[in-house]
Order: structure tokens, then sequence, then C-alpha cells
């Protein structure tokens, strides 16, 4: 026990090392999002090669709450006034996982061969946990589902901040205002840490989905948006929540071997870039008709994880608040229409189900 400890304790100390490497490379020559982002790029590869890379999963949960609990920090009392221009656009999002799902899934099935039960849970723009569990349970292709979601995770996460990069949306990080660097009051610090306990055990015990960011976002926000607190999450915590999280999506790959990842990577870049086309047209479409920028829009249709999207909008200075608002409802309206939906689309095909 106490061998497994020690060593467990080595793989997790050599997999934050890697992580530091990759980010310290980004943080140098400007890329965005350079500790998520460098450490996802770093680990990769070794886990592909087999290296044993090691995140334990009580401390990625963790990072969750912390990064819910900093994004809540972003709903500042003057969002009251802004949020009614908001509905169009969240209204949209039924529509646009509907949307998503159907073209995606058929993609699946006409250019990756995928049987039904697999594509369609291979198709969500998000849940990934909930679609490899349910997709598992139906009947479907368990590994298929869940290296496809790993992928379209990375590449968009990968690939947008470098769009805005080139495009000349980027913010180097040391510019964007947000993250604090002040020490924290008595006061600051209850409250940030009445939002992390409190917030994830309310939304675990209403069964919010993604309760682990959704209970400490809310309870986070209603402290900031009354106005009650404007306490800060300290940057060198969402530096190490970055680290942690990107370390932990590369070594979702270990396993996997190259050639099932070469083979894998060509038709998860083509369904996410089927999403990123669609997350794109809904984007341009409400941005005539609500009065917030393109940009924003963009990160908030973008079929990334939660998570990485809301840091993805941190880096780049954009909207934190819209972002994470649009990514969180997206995931509560995957989890409530997608069962819903693959009942209909069972019953109408005559799918097979376990």
């Amino acid at each position: 026990m106490m061998s497994t400890h020690i060593k467990n304790t080595g793989l997790f100390l050599a997999t934050i090392l890697i992580g530091v490497i990759g980010g310290k490379i980004f943080t140098y020559i400007e890329l965005p999002l350079p500790w998520m982002l460098g450490s996802i790029i770093a680990t990769i590869p070794l886990s592909l090669l087999g290296l044993k890379l090691y995140i334990p999963r009580k401390l990625d949960r963790a990072m969750n709450i912390i990064l819910g609990v900093f994004l809540g920090c972003s709903f500042k009392p003057e969002i009251l006034q802004q949020a009614y221009q908001w509905l169009p656009s969240l209204l949209s999002l039924g529509l646009f996982v509907f949307v998503i799902v159907g073209v995606t899934m058929k993609y699946f099935q006409k250019v990756a061969k995928m049987d039904a039960i697999t594509a369609f849970f291979s198709a969500a723009p998000g849940a990934l946990n909930l679609m490899i569990f349910m997709g598992s349970s139906m009947g479907g292709k368990e590994e298929t589902i869940a290296l496809i979601h790993s992928l379209r995770v990375l590449l968009v996460v990968v690939t947008v901040p470098f769009i805005f990069r080139l495009t000349g949306g980027y913010v180097p990080a040391e510019h964007v205002g947000h993250i604090a660097s002040n020490a924290l009051s008595i006061t600051d610090i209850g409250v940030l840490l009445t939002s992390a306990i409190a917030g994830y055990y309310i939304a675990k015990r209403v069964n919010l989905p993604a309760a682990l960011m959704t209970g400490p976002l809310i309870c986070s926000a209603l402290f900031h948006v009354t106005g009650i607190s404007n306490a800060e999450v300290p940057s060198f915590i969402i530096g190490a929540a970055q680290l942690i999280t990107g370390s932990a999506i590369g070594c979702r790959f270990k396993g996997v071997g190259f050639n099932k990842f070469i083979k894998t990577i060509g038709i998860a870049l083509g369904s996410s870039t089927i999403m990123l086309i669609i997350g794109t047209a809904f984007a341009f479409i409400i941005s005539k008709i609500i009065n917030v920028s393109f940009p924003a829009l963009v990160l908030a249709f973008s079929p990334g994880g939660a998570t990485a999207m809301c840091l993805v909008s941190m880096s780049l200075g954009i909207d934190i608040a819209f972002v994470s608002t649009h990514h969180l409802i997206r995931v509560w309206l995957i989890s409530a229409m997608l069962p819903l939906l693959f009942r209909y689309i069972k019953n109408e095909a005559k799918l097979p189900a376990k």
C-alpha cells in the first residue's frame, strides 16, 4: 500500500514537471492559455508512447471546483443590467445542440461507418463523462466514444486560441486584468471557501449536471453579482488549476497508442470542424440580434469542454461571465435533451440497446 502511494506520488510529480516545462515554453513564446495548452501538448506524446503519467482524480475534480469559484467572480453587479440581452442567445442553445447532434451523427455514420448508437453519443458537443457512461450502457462502443470526445476537447481547445492569436484577438495573460494578485482578507477567503464547499454540496444534493463547477460558480456569482463581495481567486491558484487540468487531459490518452490516435484524429478533426462551423454560424446570426461581441459569441458556441472553454475566455480576456453561462447551460441541455432524443431515435430506427 505504502509502495503504491510512493509510486503514484512520484508519477504525479513527474507529470507536473512535464506540464510545467510545456507551460514555461508556451509562456516564453507568448502562446494563448500557456499553462493548460503547454501541459496538454507536453503530456500527450508521452502518454501515447506509453509513459506512465498520473494526475489524481480527486485533485482534477478539485480544480473544477476552484475554476467554478473563479468564473463566478466575473459576475459583477453591472451584469444584471446586461443579462436580459443574453436571452436570444441562451434560448438558441437548444436548437444549437439539436443541429450539431443531427449533422455530426450523420457524419460519423457516413464517413467513419459508426453504428447509430456510438455515432449518436459521440456527436454530443459536451457532457463527456455522461455521454461515455450512457453510450456504453446503451450498447455503444465506449472506447470510441471516449476517444472522440477527448479529441474534440483537445482539438477545439488548441485550435480556437490560436485562431484568435492569428486574427489579433489575443491578449497575453499578464495583460488580462481580471485575476487578483493582491493578498486576500479573512472575509475574502471565507467567501471563496463558502462558494467552493457549499456550492458543490448544494449542487450535488439537487443533482445539477457538472456539479463540481456549476455549484461553486453559481454560489460565487451570487456573492459577486449582488455586490456582497469582490474577492478574486489569486493568479497562482488559477495557474496551478490550468496546469493540472491540462496535464489531466494529456493523461486521458494513456494506452491509446499512436496508430489508433492517428486513425481517429482525422475523424475527430472532421467532426470538430463541422461543430465549429455550426457554432460560428450561430454566433454570426446572433451577433446581428444582440449587442454582444462576435468573439464572445464564437467562444460561447465553441464545442470544447465547458471548463476548458471558460479558461480560454479568461486567457483571451473575453466576457468570461457570458461564455461560462452559455457553456454550463449547454451542458444542462445536453444532459436533459439527449436521453429523450435517444429514446425517440431508438424507437424510430428500432435500434437495439442493452
